[in-house]
C-alpha cells in the first residue's frame, strides 16, 4: 500500500493520538466541598475509589497550584495531606494550616491535581527507571 501525502499525514496523526498522554481536559474533575470559602476554610476533596486506580507500589500525590498573579509564598510551606479511605472514597482534607502561608489561603482560584506517583530505581544494566506520574483527577476551589 502506497501512502500519499494526505494519507501519510492522517496515519501519522492517528498514530500519535493513540500514544499521546491524556490531556488535562480528559482527566476527571471532582468538586471540592465547599467549592469556595474564606482564607481559613478547610476544603475537602472526596474521590470515588474507582477513579483512584494506581500501579502496585504507587502513592497518591496532591499538587496545589496557587492562584495566578500571587507570590510564590502563597504555596509555601506545605505538607501533603494523607489520604483517608472512607466509604468507597479517598478523602483529602486541604487545611490551610498545612498548605497556606501563616495558616491561611491566598485569595483566588486554586487548582488541585491528584496523581499516582511511583518511583522505580534505575536498573544497573538497562538504565530504566525514574519517577512515573499519572494524573487521576483534577479539582479547584476559590478563596474570596
Amino acid at each position: 500500500m502506497r501512502l500519499t501525502g494526505k494519507t501519510f499525514l492522517l496515519a501519522l496523526v492517528t498514530a500519535f493520538a493513540v500514544v499521546a498522554p491524556a490531556s488535562a481536559a480528559s482527566t476527571p474533575f471532582v468538586a471540592t466541598s465547599p467549592s469556595s470559602g474564606t482564607p481559613a476554610t478547610i476544603f475537602r476533596l472526596a474521590i470515588p475509589s474507582r477513579l483512584v486506580e494506581r500501579p502496585r507500589g504507587a502513592k497518591l500525590e496532591v499538587i496545589l497550584t496557587r492562584p495566578s498573579g500571587r507570590p510564590r509564598s502563597c504555596e509555601e510551606p506545605w505538607t501533603p495531606p494523607k489520604p483517608r479511605f472512607d466509604d468507597g472514597r479517598v478523602v483529602f482534607r486541604l487545611d490551610p494550616r498545612s498548605y497556606g502561608t501563616r495558616g491561611r489561603w491566598c485569595k483566588g482560584t486554586w487548582r488541585v491535581r491528584v496523581n499516582s506517583r511511583k518511583v522505580v530505581d534505575d536498573d544497573q544494566e538497562t538504565g530504566e527507571g525514574g519517577v512515573f506520574r499519572d494524573a487521576l483527577v483534577r479539582s479547584r476551589f476559590v478563596v474570596r
